[in-house]
């Protein structure tokens, strides 16, 4: 049979198709994620205002099954629903996202700002008009010069607190609390 990225899979009771996800490299990925672009920007024209990688791929950590997250900055006027598929064996995410609720959201400094902004500092631009980029840049500037020791000693706290909750559940054998806020090993015991 030949290797495609969708094969039949004969088992016990009704056929069913599983999806083969395939190895692709660094450079394979953004050559697939320049062509996404170039279709997505012939496709929408005037509508879309910049599209750029995010996520492991534009940080070069992306390993051999790693998906491709895009994000397609479109005008507000635009309504363009995200797209997530599979496309010869490599998991693609689009998201389209307003100009506005991006630039909104990079110049609000909120508790998970360091973790949040990671998508507008790390990103490996694949198109722009009217130096789009040059705007989300200035607006992360505006939140890089406040200081992040609060949303960093929130996210401490509330991660002290759900290890409390697992640690109330194990001294009172409450499983429902141990695995509605996930599992614990069996071997994990109280002092």
């Amino acid at each position: 049979m030949k290797d495609t990225p969708n094969r039949i899979i004969r088992q016990e009771g009704p056929i069913r198709l599983i999806p083969k996800l395939l190895k692709f490299t660094h450079e394979e990925r953004l050559r697939i994620a320049r062509h996404i672009s170039d279709r997505v920007v012939k496709k929408y024209r005037n509508d879309v205002l910049a599209v750029y990688i995010c996520g492991s791929t534009s940080k070069k950590l992306d390993r051999p099954f790693s998906d491709l997250e895009l994000i397609v900055v479109i005008r507000d006027r635009a309504e363009i629903p995200m797209k997530y598929y599979l496309h010869r064996g490599l998991i693609i995410q689009i998201e389209y996202l307003k100009s506005s609720s991006i630039l909104a959201g990079a110049k609000q400094f909120t508790d998970n700002w360091p973790w949040e902004a990671d998508q507008y500092r790390n990103r490996i631009a694949l198109y722009e008009r009217d130096e789009w980029f040059r705007k989300l840049d200035e607006a992360v500037a505006r939140n890089e010069k406040r200081g992040s020791l609060g949303a960093i000693r929130k996210s401490f706290t509330v991660m002290t607190e759900s290890l409390a909750v697992m640690r109330n559940a194990i001294l009172t054998n409450d499983n429902v609390g141990v695995l509605s806020r996930g599992e614990c090993s069996q071997k994990m015991q109280p002092e």
